[in-house]
């Protein structure tokens, strides 16, 4: 049981990373998946670091958001 708890955990994540904006999905992969600093991710994404601060940021908390609402909807049986 846990490791299907774990498998449904993980495609949840892996569908909200991908209804993230191009521009937040791009930051936190290449941050959080693929290990760039922030001043390679700027680089690569042709911003500056600042930006991709903000961007990670907003990506964090739009996942966080939609990870809390998709429990929500598996505790009270909801459909999504």
């Amino acid at each position: 049981m846990p490791q299907l708890l774990r498998k449904r955990e993980l495609e949840l994540l892996r569908t909200a990373i991908a209804r993230l904006p191009a521009p937040y999905r791009d930051a936190l992969v290449l941050v959080e998946l693929h290990g760039c600093s922030y001043v390679e991710a700027a680089s690569i994404c042709g911003c500056e670091i600042g930006t991709i601060r903000s961007r990670l940021s907003r990506a964090r908390n739009f996942l966080a958001e939609k990870l809390a609402d998709e429990r929500d909807a598996s505790v009270t049986g909801e459909i999504r």
